[in-house]
């Protein structure tokens, strides 16, 4: 199936209901992180919208107004399309340029295994946080740079060369000193999410390492991702606001 096409309904619920499961399981997961963002007018902006992304971040804000934002449709159904507000395509070329422009301010935005893949991170951080309101939050995922190390895999990604659309590994650590009014509020240098999605990995590695097919849950066995979430400061009147 060519990546611009629609993936099925069936394949698209199920992935929506594990997303459920890691809300809970996995506090390091942007899902657990959305469901902070329940409150009615809270502005979300999913960056790397695929794989109907923005419709499980909405299921943990179901009040919260979800945009998205990609340089492609990624295996969408009309569902996860009509999860968000805004639904915006930009070239690879004008990604950051256009994101920039955007006139809306974020409590949240998710950038989950995209920076990976881009050519300019710091570029794109920057414009991320200016989209930032006081008080909001940017999560950061991508693969450990361990994982060039990782056994490498036939389809799905374990080692990072796993992926050739991966550029090379991204220390989110560089990001906290880009902007002053931007600082870190957590990282996590691997995520084995809770020891029921270690052990559950555990259990289908060796399924993964023998048909090289990667698995649910096998990336937290091996802590293939790295999390970081940076904040932006508030103003003295935000503060005094609350």
């Amino acid at each position: 199936m060519d990546r611009s096409d629609t993936y099925p309904k069936w394949k698209g619920g199920i992935r929506t209901m594990m997303a459920r499961g890691k809300a809970w399981l996995d506090p390091n997961s942007k899902y657990a992180v959305a469901h902070r963002y329940q409150g009615a007018g809270a502005e979300i902006l999913d960056v790397g919208c695929g794989l109907d992304s923005a419709r499980k971040l909405k299921q943990h804000a179901i009040d919260a107004h979800v945009d998205g934002a990609d340089i492609q449709e990624y295996y969408m159904t009309a569902d996860g399309k009509s999860a968000m507000r805004n639904y915006w395509i930009f070239t690879s070329q004008e990604f950051n340029m256009r994101l920039g422009e955007l006139p809306i301010r974020y409590d949240l935005i998710v950038l989950s295994h995209v920076i990976e893949h881009v050519v300019s991170p710091n570029e794109l951080i920057l414009a991320l946080f200016r989209l930032l309101k006081p008080g909001g939050r940017i999560y950061i995922s991508t693969p450990t740079a361990l994982s060039i190390g990782f056994p490498s895999l036939k389809k799905g990604c374990l080692n990072f060369h796993d992926d050739k659309t991966h550029i090379q590994p991204v220390d989110l650590m560089t990001f906290k000193q880009m902007d002053p009014e931007v600082v870190l509020d957590r990282f996590i240098p691997r995520n084995y999410g809770s020891w029921i999605l270690y052990f559950v990995g555990l259990i289908l590695t060796p399924v993964t390492l023998w048909s090289k097919r990667i698995l649910p849950f096998v990336w937290y066995y091996y802590g293939f991702e790295s999390v970081a979430i940076f904040v932006k400061k508030k103003n003295k009147q935000d503060a005094r606001n609350g």
